[in-house]
């Protein structure tokens, strides 16, 4: 993973870096409930998922994880530091990356069509 320059978080964010996906914004209260859902969701697809501060050096470093795969389980580690906008980002993009299945729910399906 490469570092990405700090940058700083409104009291609204914008869910995704595509044109389509500018339309979709949280607030900070509402970011927490899509996270909510978001982790449960990862629960029903029985993805595991994990917040961990990521450092470099003793520094916060800006990653805002992933989707990765530990022996035979796919995971998803989030940095635990990043503002809850940043963690739908990357729940958001690592469901992206998994087979349609019925256990998602339609307004997790929608927000993951959104930011693609």
């Amino acid at each position: 993973m490469t570092p990405r320059i700090p940058r700083k978080m409104s009291s609204s964010a914008t869910i995704g870096h595509h044109s389509s996906v500018s339309s979709i914004q949280f607030f900070t209260k509402d970011a927490k409930l899509v996270l909510k859902l978001l982790e449960k969701t990862v629960i029903r697809l029985g993805l595991q998922i994990r917040y961990e501060p990521i450092f470099q050096n003793g520094e916060p470093w800006q990653s805002d994880g992933g989707l990765c795969r530990l022996l035979e389980e796919k995971l998803i580690i989030v940095n635990s530091l990043a503002p809850a906008e940043q963690k739908c980002q990357v729940i958001l993009a690592a469901l992206r990356q998994q087979p349609p299945s019925p256990l998602i729910p339609p307004a997790v399906q929608h927000l993951i069509e959104r930011q693609s």
